[in-house]
């Protein structure tokens, strides 16, 4: 029998969870702190837990909005000397709670990421601004972070970034101080991306197509120069997805289910990095369709958590970060 612990942890948050694993156990949590699906004003927050992902205590706030701005999209992880490293973007045009209806996203400005760096597990920031290289095309979007932060070959860390019609990942050799490198990995008609590297200079990367919103599988063999399309890992109507490896080498891609008749948490596992998976596994059956966006880190004993955001779940009317703990051998063996 698979046991499978689903908690609510964090309310009224439309949270859209970035997890970190911290170097002494503690799990962050990078979270969109408003109840609403970046409609009004708004910041990016940490929230932190101690005991495993079931009890989460506000901690501090890397990105601030200031008026009419929020801050919501975020990317991050671990620089190599320990810091927790949180990249942000938003939108202009956000009112207050309460002052009116929002503009479509679409006729507003996506705002230029801050990088905003804690020595202390996420409770003080440092912030700088204007951390990314230019736009790649003049007349898109500033660049906007998703995922997590991985290491390359070459020692620099790597965060997938995207724009209106690209992804790409942006590079930084000095421990997250300067980002002045792109590289590009999908264009046309994506945008969220998280990005792993397997060792030796060969990476993964799943990017969410705005073209039936499938999760889409890429890989690169030169250090995360150059990329080739590998093939589609979801049905139409997922959310933007994570990927991860398990200290036994298999991976984990965790993505959330839109579709009207499938709403929820899924995963699948790969055994030889990345070349063929298992049927997706469900971790959470949701009753909203505004949901997903998942995040799963390795807990010690081989226990696993995903953290996703729903704005409602049957009975439980508000938007939420909700966390699923479940056992990886009883899952996968």
């Amino acid at each position: 029998m698979i046991t499978i612990e689903n908690l609510i942890v964090i309310d009224d948050r439309c949270a859209w969870p970035n997890l970190t694993l911290m170097p002494n156990g503690d799990i962050v949590a990078t979270i969109f702190n408003q109840p609403c699906h970046g409609k009004w004003e708004g910041d990016a927050e940490c929230w932190g837990s101690a005991d495993g992902g079931k009890i989460w205590v506000y901690r501090g706030t890397p990105a601030k909005h200031e008026p009419g701005q929020n801050r919501m999209n975020v990317g991050g992880g671990l620089a190599k000397n320990g810091d927790l490293l949180i990249m942000c973007s938003g939108w202009s045009d956000r009112p207050k709670l309460g002052m009116g209806p929002p503009k479509p996203f679409h006729e507003c400005k996506v705002l230029p990421a801050l990088l905003s760096r804690s020595k202390d597990g996420g409770r003080t920031w440092e912030v700088k601004e204007n951390i990314l290289p230019p736009r790649p095309y003049t007349d898109d979007c500033e660049l906007v972070p998703f995922g997590n932060i991985a290491i390359a070959a070459d020692g620099a860390l790597c965060q997938g970034v995207y724009t209106g019609r690209s992804v790409h990942i942006a590079r930084s050799y000095d421990d997250g101080h300067t980002w002045p490198e792109l590289a590009l990995i999908a264009e046309n008609r994506f945008c969220e991306c998280d990005i792993l590297h397997l060792g030796n200079g060969k990476w993964l990367a799943v990017t969410r197509n705005r073209k039936g919103l499938t999760n889409d599988l890429f890989a690169s063999e030169d250090d995360g120069r150059t990329w080739k399309f590998s093939e589609t890992l979801t049905l139409p109507c997922t959310s933007a997805a994570h990927i991860m490896r398990l200290k036994d080498g298999r991976i984990i891609f965790s993505f959330g289910d839109r579709c009207f008749n499938r709403k929820g948490i899924d995963i699948r596992l790969s055994e030889d990095e990345g070349r063929t998976w298992s049927p997706p596994y469900r971790l959470k059956n949701i009753s909203a369709d505004d949901c997903g966006y998942p995040s799963t880190v390795e807990l010690p004993g081989g226990r696993m958590l995903t953290a996703y955001y729903a704005s409602e779940d049957g009975a439980y009317k508000r938007y939420h970060m909700g966390v699923v703990l479940w056992d990886l051998k009883e899952m996968f063996g």
